[in-house]
């Protein structure tokens, strides 16, 4: 739990976290629906002063189509922008997207982020093992299949951005 500072906000944190790392990570799925906003959302919360900082952005992909993956790896940004993947099918239906989209590339290169790709073993592993009681759908459960890695590599907080329930894969 990261220790609590202080701030205008009873909401935000500050400080350190354990191991003494003050970063934290923010780790959306990298779909065309929901990447652009989640991306976005980490940066308004510390303009609005609800968090001491704006966190480090993790693009969390499936291994069947990684485009952010794949951009990150060209160290030109216009290399990147021009970026194509070809996917493959995956358990993470909503995923895959050819290209990465603009405003994740931008969110990407503002706040120092990284992306991280995993395939359908660990993403069904993090649907069948719902964290905090949550039920992802597959698509979902990405964030949390890399927000385990990430959180075995990055020494700090790691969040992860569950953006659909796992309800809707249960009727049938």
């Amino acid at each position: 739990m990261p220790t609590r500072g202080t701030s205008r906000s009873p909401t935000s944190w500050r400080g350190t976290f354990p191991g003494g790392s003050s970063t934290w990570w923010w780790c959306p799925p990298a779909g065309r629906i929901c990447w652009p906003e989640s991306a976005a959302a980490s940066g308004e919360l510390a303009a609005a002063g609800l968090i001491g900082r704006e966190p480090r952005l993790v693009a969390a992909e499936t291994a069947a189509a990684a485009p952010f993956t794949a951009a990150l790896r060209h160290p030109d940004r216009a290399d990147q922008e021009r970026t194509r993947v070809t996917g493959g099918p995956t358990v993470a239906f909503s995923l895959g997207e050819e290209r990465p989209c603009r405003q994740g590339l931008d969110a990407l290169w503002r706040g120092r982020g990284t992306a991280v790709a995993v395939d359908d073993e660990a993403i069904m592993a993090g649907h069948r093992r719902p964290a905090a009681g949550l039920l992802l759908e597959p698509s979902s459960a990405v964030a949390s299949a890399v927000v385990r890695a990430q959180a075995r590599t990055s020494g700090g907080l790691v969040v992860a951005i569950g953006t659909a329930t796992g309800l809707k894969g249960l009727v049938g």
